[in-house]
């Protein structure tokens, strides 16, 4: 039973990795284009959102932080081709120096004005464009190793 649930893991994992790749490597490709044909829009803060993130118990955050971080988002709206967009990014630190009527700086592609990239977070976009698939995959085949082991410990347990 153990080594069914590893392996039913295993396959909703890799289904997930399979079904999110295709919009990973959308993402990856406008990211890229960002360079090229890409503007460059001061977006105004029309909403400031606080958030308490939990920080992981080993990394300098804990020590700087706490245990929990706040984290800003603000929702913007932008004008591309005289038709109004608006978005939710995350602001750079430090907290609490953006207001209400600001701008942040953002990037859009022409013709994807929808789809919108902060400035200062388009590196861990990409990375996590390229990550997301991987860590899904990597979850999926670790659970379906531990999945095969399950059999060979009832086995040397007397069959059980």
């Amino acid at each position: 039973m153990k080594a069914w649930s590893c392996y039913g893991l295993a396959g909703l994992l890799a289904l997930l990795c399979v079904v999110m790749t295709p919009e990973c490597l959308r993402n990856a490709r406008r990211i890229w284009r960002l360079d090229d044909e890409g503007l460059r829009i001061a977006a105004e803060i029309t909403r400031i959102e606080e958030e308490s993130v939990m920080t992981d118990s080993d990394s300098s955050d804990r020590a700087r932080y706490g245990t929990y971080k706040v984290v800003e988002y603000a929702m913007v709206r932008y004008v591309v081709d005289g038709k109004e967009y608006s978005a939710r990014h995350g602001l750079p630190e430090p907290i609490r120096q953006h207001k209400v009527g600001g701008t942040l700086a953002i990037m859009v592609l022409p013709d994807d004005p929808e789809h919108s990239f902060a400035t200062h977070a388009i590196t861990g976009d990409w990375i996590m464009s390229f990550m997301i698939p991987v860590i899904l995959l990597l979850g999926a085949a670790t659970l379906a190793g531990v999945g095969t082991l399950f059999p060979k410990t009832s086995e040397a347990k007397g069959g059980h």
